[in-house]
């Protein structure tokens, strides 16, 4: 499991990206947060990477505003 938060995610994004080029053989978590989602930087690139089933991608955001009704 990797836990980031913010521009926190650079060198855990290294790491999700090396256990890929090596084939996928460990499950990885990444958990990722920010205040808002555009602040997610580069999230299609991760959540392409969700086709893997090696990889699960969680997301969250502390100061979305919530949906209309």
């Amino acid at each position: 499991m990797l836990i980031a938060g913010g521009t926190g995610l650079a060198p855990l994004k290294a790491l999700v990206h090396h256990v890929d080029a090596a084939g996928g053989r460990r499950r990885v978590t990444l958990v990722w947060g920010g205040r808002r989602r555009p602040e997610l930087y580069d999230l299609p690139a991760l959540e392409a990477l969700c086709r893997h089933d090696w990889f699960d991608l969680v997301l969250g955001v502390s100061d979305e505003a919530p949906a209309a009704r």
